[in-house]
């Protein structure tokens, strides 16, 4: 293959690209911290980033979808394998997951205790809702809709940040087993 052909350049430019999406959510990373992050603005993210400010722009369209974006990357950060979708995924999961927010705990502190963090969470609130519910269906079947919702929100929260957090700092737990 020529140096010049068509398809060494897209699979060369593809790769520039995905790298320089890497470095902009790990810029955001970087930025989100939990004392005191109110907004990242996208001249912060670009510095922090060693891009242009029109680079994020292309990555990124708007904040909505960089929220997005990183949630996605946050979760690969800390060993989560995405929602879950059965019974089986809840509970071998769960391990992972704990030990993924303990080995990234400032960043998962940042989603959990700054105003990015929460918007980025409430970005994929209703899919962590129904995939809860789907997970949970199993389990709370022949249950009234409204008890399905609350045994679902319960099993959620005990899956959650804020679960690890609170076991974290109250309770000097990690989801590491000693």
């Amino acid at each position: 293959m020529k140096i010049g052909s068509g398809s060494y350049e897209f699979s060369l430019r593809q790769d520039q690209m995905a790298q320089t999406h890497e470095r902009i959510l790990a810029a955001l990373g970087e930025l989100i911290r939990p004392d005191g992050f109110e907004e990242v603005s996208y001249r912060a993210l670009a510095r922090e980033a060693r891009v242009t400010e029109i680079t994020v722009y292309r990555h990124f369209k708007d904040h909505h979808e960089l929220l997005r974006a990183f949630w996605s990357w946050t979760d690969a950060k800390l060993g989560n394998r995405g929602m879950p979708r059965s019974e089986e995924s809840l509970i071998a999961d769960i391990t992972p997951v704990l030990i993924g927010f303990d080995e990234q705990e400032q960043l998962m502190r940042a989603a959990l205790l700054t105003s990015e963090g929460r918007a980025m969470r409430m970005s994929v609130k209703a899919e962590r809702r129904a995939c809860f519910e789907m997970a949970l269906t199993g389990a709370t079947e022949g249950l009234a809709p409204e008890e399905r919702r609350r045994v679902a929100a319960v099993i959620q929260l005990l899956y959650s940040g804020y679960a690890w957090l609170s076991m974290r700092d109250h309770w000097g737990l990690t989801g590491k087993a000693k």
